[in-house]
């Protein structure tokens, strides 16, 4: 989506509940794409939710913009209850769904409207803001294929719903972009045409700095050996996997998790140590804690 020379950028919208100060893996990834955009020369403009992953909370509003270093920002009022609670993670996303579609249809028709899947079904919101202009959707979760394998939901009408209405948004986007070729796979086998969906797997910039040993130390907590996680704690990770290996390793040896998410509480119970996430600028000291590092998904939920 690189501008050509003597043309001026693109004017593109961002749909995703999630985006900074949202601690959500998505809002980190957006928000380097929306950087991305701008240096080649596009106005990008986000339309995302009231923060509620990991971020003080706010006053509500129907509508709040404020201007960022890299866009302009636009929040629907979309509600901010716990997200570790099924319940309050459901209206949250559903609050967002309905005020984000409400502002989609009086905003400005933009050239081109790229959509995330946090929350599911979020690409309808993109579609309304579209009005006809290409859709990008950027699939970071497969739903409902994830919820299913997660055991959130059931096999019966309300899957197979879900899955009609998911499936005719894919049909209508111009581009999917999977972040493997499993989950490509399972978008084509879902009658998206080959040639519209492509992969490009997910990555991060280098953290810069250095490590700080006090930082260090206190996630260590004085273990011999470390075998840490950083990021989300949600339902794709195998967190009892990792409870079970905490019980049978000698003493010395620690499983740590640097983080939140809805399977928090859970993992403590299991007797993971979990420790709040830290300011982006501590991430060589999350990095250097760790003996090794560790990265899991629960069997079933590939691609």
């Amino acid at each position: 989506m690189d501008r050509a020379p003597g043309r001026r950028g693109l004017r593109i919208l961002l749909v995703n509940q999630y985006y900074p100060p949202d601690t959500s893996a998505t809002a980190a990834v957006f928000a380097d794409m929306v950087g991305s955009l701008r240096q080649a020369g596009h106005d990008v403009t986000v339309l995302c939710g009231r923060p509620s992953y990991g971020a003080r909370r706010r006053p509500w509003r129907p509508l709040s913009r404020e201007r960022t270093e890299a866009a302009p920002v636009e929040r629907v009022g979309s509600t901010a209850f716990d997200r570790r609670r099924m319940l309050g993670r459901i209206v949250n996303y559903v609050s967002y769904l309905l005020l984000g579609a409400l502002r989609a249809l009086v905003a400005r028709r933009p050239d081109v409207v790229i959509a995330g899947s946090d929350p599911p079904l979020a690409i309808w919101v993109g579609i309304l803001a579209a009005r006809g202009a290409p859709v990008v959707y950027s699939l970071r979760d497969l739903h409902p294929d994830a919820a299913i394998a997660s055991g959130r939901i059931r096999r019966g009408w309300l899957a197979r719903s879900w899955e009609r209405l998911h499936a005719a948004a894919l049909r209508q986007a111009q581009l999917v972009v999977c972040l493997s070729p499993r989950m490509a796979d399972r978008v084509v086998a879902k009658g998206v045409a080959d040639d519209r969906v492509i992969v490009v797997p997910d990555g991060a910039a280098r953290p810069s700095g250095h490590p700080d040993p006090r930082v260090v130390a206190e996630l260590r907590s004085g273990a011999e050996f470390v075998a840490l996680h950083a990021g989300n704690l949600g339902v794709a990770g195998a967190w009892e996997t990792l409870g079970r290996a905490q019980r049978l390793v000698p003493e010395g040896i620690r499983f740590a998790l640097v983080g939140e998410g809805c399977r928090a509480d859970d993992s403590r119970r299991l007797g993971l140590r979990i420790r709040p996430f830290r300011p982006a600028q501590e991430l060589p000291s999350v990095m250097e804690a760790g003996d090794v590092q560790v990265v899991t998904l629960r069997r079933g939920l590939e691609g």
